[in-house]
C-alpha cells in the first residue's frame, strides 16, 4: 500500500481487540483532522459527522448495527498519497436483523471504505458504505 496513513488507519482497527479501545481511540486521532468529515451510508441512509469526536460518535453508532472481527481481506481500488479507496470483504455481522438475517455473508453485500488526506498528512474525509444485497 502506497497512502501509509491510510494504512495506519487500517491497522489500528487490531488494536481494540489487543490493547482496547482507548489504545485504538488514542492511535486513531492522531491520524483524523480536526476538520474530518466522516460518513456512512447503509440501508438506514446516509449520516455525516463532523471532526475527531463526531468520527467516534459515528463508529460506536455503527457498531450498534454491524460488527466486524477487523480482519477483513482488502482489495485497493484507488491508492495515492491523497485519495484511497477499499472494498472490505468480510463476513459483517447484523446486530439488528435485516429481513431476518443476523448475518450478511462476503457475497450478500457491498462494502467499500473511501479516504481524502489533506497536505498537512492527516484523514480529512472518510466515506464507509456498506450496501446490502
Amino acid at each position: 500500500m502506497k497512502n501509509m496513513i491510510v494504512e495506519k488507519y487500517l491497522n489500528n482497527f487490531a488494536l481494540i481487540n489487543t490493547e482496547g479501545m482507548e489504545a485504538f481511540a488514542r492511535e486513531q486521532s492522531k491520524l483524523l483532522s480536526p476538520n474530518l468529515v466522516a460518513s456512512t451510508t447503509d440501508y438506514r441512509g446516509t449520516v455525516a459527522e463532523h471532526g475527531i469526536a463526531g468520527f467516534f460518535r459515528g463508529l460506536e453508532e455503527w457498531s450498534k448495527h454491524f460488527r466486524s472481527n477487523h480482519r477483513s481481506r482488502k482489495e485497493f481500488l484507488e491508492d495515492s498519497p491523497e485519495r484511497v479507496s477499499v472494498r472490505v470483504l468480510n463476513r459483517l455481522g447484523l446486530v439488528i436483523p435485516v429481513n431476518g438475517r443476523t448475518v450478511s455473508e462476503e457475497n450478500e453485500h457491498e462494502w467499500t471504505e473511501e479516504f481524502a488526506v489533506g497536505p498537512d498528512g492527516l484523514i480529512k474525509r472518510i466515506h464507509v458504505s456498506v450496501i446490502l444485497k
